[in-house]
């Protein structure tokens, strides 16, 4: 039917219940490389390689299809990264 799950987590001991259950981890940490059941997981760790995400759901997908754009694919190398 389309229906995502997004979680949004605060503390780091809701993380095993969210990486579970949630189809969108989006994490103020970085998350731990075992997670695996969410189909996107955007923690510290994304946010440092590709800035920030933009994340929708084409309509004439009927919601199954997630599209994720980031600043690094939009503007290219970030120039306050360079170097890292």
């Amino acid at each position: 039917d389309g229906t995502r799950t997004v979680a949004f987590v605060h503390e780091s001991r809701a993380f095993p219940e969210d990486c579970r259950s949630a189809d969108i981890l989006i994490v103020r940490f970085t998350a731990p490389r075992d997670c695996s059941g969410p189909s996107l997981i955007i923690d510290r760790r994304a946010l440092t390689q590709n800035g920030s995400h933009t994340i929708t759901w084409p309509e004439d997908s009927g919601g199954s299809e997630i599209v994720v754009k980031t600043s690094e694919l939009a503007t290219g190398c970030r120039l306050w990264l360079a170097g890292q």
